[in-house]
């Protein structure tokens, strides 16, 4: 009897393990099948990036490990010269990607699909005549609008301080377009031109929203100049002026998903992409964050993008000191840093923009210090030893190598960084 009870209760072990394994089965097999199906339905929003409403990100979004799978990220570099690196990519990313769209309160438009693309950037980092000539200025509230290089997470054998080639290639290459279209003193979706443009009052609009801060504010993430944490409360309740399209929150409109990207709609027209386009606002770097003194990517006006921390050399300073003109190849390595500080709240709250309406409007209007990039100002005046400072375009010098028994080569380059402007402000060479 006791043998018969044993036998009874293995087949009813057996039979659960199969009831349970068949429906884990088809829970996988329905979110594929959902996936494909999104897929091949064109997204009909009316939305696009050129009135960029770029979308930053609640970071509890759900992630599913494999979900891209059935679309691989394609990306080679197919040659790379001292003066010369040609990329292409299908712009998918080779990390997971989320499944659900904005009608869904996901951060895409629609999901990824592949867009063949191909770019080739003339390389300037060595260049040291371009080092000291006069730099584009910079206005602060007013950074480089597009798409402004192009990233992913490198090869496994690549090298410290080594610049990417065909045999190691990255694993995905992505478009970086870390500024986006979207004014605090502009109707949601009604960016468009011109809000910059010296034929507004007072000198254009002034309150341009940056998106990793809002990203970062959702966190608790951002401290106002006096180290105070930014309440949640104030970026959640962000909102643009009346008479937009949609939802007045910011935060609402800006998502991203939890690798600072999201999808920009297909687009119509010759030549343009079919599918939703995937591309980063910020680099996370996906599960790898430590790419310290790694070549990221590249910049569109040709200088390499040097990943989170890396060691950059002392540089030597113009007379304003906010651009690195050299650097001494022996000088001491240390971590480059940002060198732009938040304002106090008083000096965000004082700032004034006029509207694309001609309406002026204070900062203090809409609240969240550090959401625009007005808010911001540069210094490298700092008493911290163990770094050093990056200039206003967010950059340093380093020795780079083609090669691991390449020769080390004084370069100028953008570094990442875990505070504004995070990648990006204003290119350095604006003939690109």
């Amino acid at each position: 009897m006791n043998q018969m009870n044993l036998l009874l209760l293995v087949c009813l072990l057996i039979l659960l393990v199969g009831v349970l394994g068949g429906v884990a089965f088809g829970v996988w097999f329905w979110l594929r099948s959902r996936r494909r199906a999104r897929r091949e339905s064109s997204d009909d929003s009316s939305d696009d990036d050129s009135a960029d409403s770029d979308r930053s990100t609640p970071s509890s979004l759900l992630f599913v490990a494999g979900a891209n799978a059935d679309l691989p990220a394609e990306s080679s570099v197919l040659s790379k010269s001292a003066t010369q690196v040609r990329l292409r990519t299908n712009t998918l990313p080779d990390h997971p990607t989320d499944t659900t769209t904005l009608a869904e309160g996901g951060a895409y438009f629609g999901l990824p699909g592949p867009c063949q693309e191909e770019a080739t950037i003339t390389l300037r980092g060595a260049r040291s005549d371009l080092w000291s000539a006069a730099p584009p200025p910079v206005e602060q509230h007013n950074p480089t609008f597009g798409d402004a290089g192009y990233v992913g997470r490198p090869h496994a054998d690549l090298l410290d301080f080594e610049h990417w080639s065909p045999a190691k290639p990255p694993k995905e290459i992505l478009s970086l377009d870390p500024a986006p279209n979207e004014a605090l003193d502009v109707p949601a979706g009604g960016f468009g031109g011109g809000y910059q443009m010296t034929n507004y009052v007072d000198g254009g609009g002034k309150f341009r929203l940056d998106v990793l801060p809002l990203v970062k504010g959702l966190g608790g993430e951002v401290r106002d100049s006096t180290g105070a944490v930014v309440p949640a409360a104030q970026f959640e309740n962000l909102q643009y002026v009346a008479g937009g399209i949609g939802t007045r929150f910011v935060t609402g409109r800006l998502k991203n998903d939890a690798y600072y990207a999201h999808t920009q709609p297909a687009q119509g027209g010759p030549g343009a992409c079919a599918n939703n386009l995937y591309h980063y606002h910020g680099f996370r770097a996906g599960e790898v964050l430590n790419l310290a003194n790694k070549v990221v990517g590249y910049s569109l006006d040709g200088y390499a993008i040097m990943g989170h921390n890396t060691s950059v050399l002392e540089p030597t300073m113009n007379a304003a000191g906010d651009v690195a003109l050299t650097a001494s190849s022996t000088s001491a390595q240390k971590p480059g840093k940002s060198g732009y500080r938040i304002k106090s709240t008083a000096a965000i709250n004082s700032i004034s923009s006029v509207g694309k309406d001609g309406s002026l409007r204070l900062r203090s209007v809409f609240g969240a210090p550090g959401a625009c990039h007005c808010d911001y100002s540069y210094s490298n005046v700092t008493g911290d030893v163990s770094s050093h400072r990056l200039d206003r375009y967010n950059m340093g010098f380093v020795l780079l190598r083609d090669g691991a028994n390449g020769t080390p080569q004084l370069e100028k380059v953008y570094v990442l960084t875990d505070d504004y402007p995070y990648s990006i402000h204003t290119k350095f060479f604006q003939g690109a």
